[in-house]
């Protein structure tokens, strides 16, 4: 799967939006992507974001559109919820990451201007059960509207383990395109925005088994979609250092992290990492360990966003 090395574009010049695919700690994952491609690219405008389900605690974030809230006032994660007992059905991961203190333009209509933080914006996604028809066109056109308000020249969509490729086990009605993170790809490919669409540590999740998603990749591969792999050891660096609480040890940045340290550790430099292990959630699949700490990035039909840049 990591044939070839991705070289990100240059986004100088343009608005960016970076958004968590599936909720929970995928916002960890675009924090520190949102980051770092702001460092490299200093003229350029960079928000990010988590796509959340319906919540209550949506009340405590100033609704800037429809589907769309602010980030509320930073709140550290409460003892306890390392494991993510009390955190699911929350935005508590979100409100945990230190708000940057730069403002930028979210966006400007009839309405003006308005100024906020660069994060973590909440995208909700309204709809999880019904007609797979009816769920994806309502939660396609949420999202699409959220995007085009805040004038997104480019949306990067990460999804932590990759069941946004494979489906999979978290859905509902026993009907995997409800899945969250494939909701959102669906909303992607159909927004006519440029995007690209990454999936850090495949597998992370413990949601798919290694021969699924290498079926998955060698797919995309096939058809032109796939554009690379990254090396993600910065993203988990500015994760553990910067963006992430205290988290338990099943929690997918936890299992990436854990994984690039223990490689540091015992391959030498230049060695190939050949160790498989066990993904210790969800399914429970055994994988190869270097994927962990890896990335892949897909972009898809007139969307491709490589040729928008």
């Amino acid at each position: 799967m990591f044939k070839k090395a991705f070289v990100w574009p240059s986004f100088q010049n343009k608005r960016v939006v970076v958004i968590g695919m599936g909720g929970g700690c995928d916002v960890f994952s675009a924090f520190s992507l949102h980051k770092l491609l702001q460092r490299d690219n200093p003229n350029g405008t960079f928000t990010f974001g988590n796509c959340v389900g319906t919540r209550d605690s949506l009340a405590d974030h100033p609704q800037l559109t429809t589907h769309l809230y602010a980030p509320g006032a930073h709140k550290p994660l409460p003892p306890g919820s390392e494991d993510g007992k009390n955190t699911y059905g929350t935005t508590l991961l979100e409100r945990s990451i230190p708000q940057s203190t730069s403002k930028v333009l979210l966006h400007h209509d009839d309405s003006g201007s308005i100024e906020g933080t660069t994060g973590p914006l909440i995208f909700e996604v309204p709809l999880k059960k019904g007609d797979v028809d009816t769920v994806t066109q309502t939660n396609t056109a949420a999202l699409v509207h959220a995007w085009k308000w805040l004038q997104a020249d480019v949306v990067i969509g990460v999804d932590n383990g990759g069941d946004s490729l494979t489906f999979g086990v978290d859905f509902k009605d026993g009907k995997p395109e409800l899945g969250r993170d494939y909701q959102v790809l669906s909303a992607l490919r159909s927004s006519q925005l440029p995007f690209f669409h990454v999936v850090f540590g495949p597998g992370c999740d413990g949601e798919s088994t290694q021969e699924a998603m290498e079926q998955a990749v060698t797919k995309l591969d096939a058809t032109g979609n796939l554009c690379g792999y990254l090396h993600i050891g910065d993203n988990l660096g500015v994760m553990k250092e910067e963006g992430c609480p205290k988290i338990g040890a099943t929690r997918t940045p936890h299992i990436m992290w854990a994984a690039a340290d223990a490689a540091k550790d015992e391959c030498k430099t230049g060695e190939e990492d050949t160790k498989m292990v066990l993904i210790d959630r969800m399914t429970r699949p055994t994988l190869p360990r270097c994927w962990l700490y890896h990335g892949l990035v897909f972009t898809y039909g007139e969307a491709n966003a490589t040729a928008h840049l």
